[in-house]
């Protein structure tokens, strides 16, 4: 599976819709990060999308949740990649 089809599969899950039609809409700190790390591998930062995408997982995610310091590596690492870029 390409990331392309990743960042659409993901869109859909957070969009609530997928090809088979409606589906829950569960806000999901996970599915943003995902969403920001495909969308980084893909495009980079292009519109300012992949750091969006991090930063919402980043506000989603509660202050005491154990995976919090995984989704501020993640941040963290997109942010250092980005700056290497410009």
């Amino acid at each position: 599976m390409g990331s392309t089809s990743v960042i659409r599969q993901l869109i859909q899950i957070k969009a609530g819709k997928d090809d088979a039609g409606a589906l829950q809409v569960i806000p999901s700190f996970v599915v943003e990060n995902d969403l920001a790390c495909a969308m980084f591998m893909v495009e980079r930062n292009k519109g300012f999308k992949a750091s969006k995408a991090m930063q919402d997982a980043l506000d989603m995610c509660p202050n005491n949740d154990p995976k919090r310091k995984d989704v501020e590596n993640n941040f963290h690492g997109l942010d250092e990649m980005v700056n290497r870029l410009d």
